[in-house]
C-alpha cells in the first residue's frame, strides 16, 4: 500500500537531529512552492528521511560533500 504524503510529512518530526528535520522541512517548502506534484513530494522526502535515518542523530545533511 503507497504511503500517503501526509504519512511522510509526519515522520519528519520524527527526526531526532533538530538541523536534518529543519532542512527536510525547509526542502518541502522548496518542492511545495516550485509546484512539485504530491506524487514527487513524496517520494523525495521518503528517500531523504532513510538517508536521515541511516545517517543517524549525530550527523548533518549540511556536512555531506559530493
Amino acid at each position: 500500500m503507497p504511503v500517503k504524503l501526509s504519512s511522510t510529512l509526519n515522520k519528519i518530526d520524527l527526526v531526532e537531529n533538530t538541523e536534518n528535520r529543519f532542512l527536510v522541512k525547509q526542502y518541502h517548502k522548496f518542492m511545495n512552492s516550485t509546484g512539485a506534484s504530491e506524487r514527487h513530494q513524496n517520494n523525495n522526502l521518503k528517500v531523504i528521511l532513510s538517508y536521515v535515518k541511516y545517517l543517524g542523530k549525530d550527523k548533518f545533511l549540511s556536512h555531506i560533500e559530493n
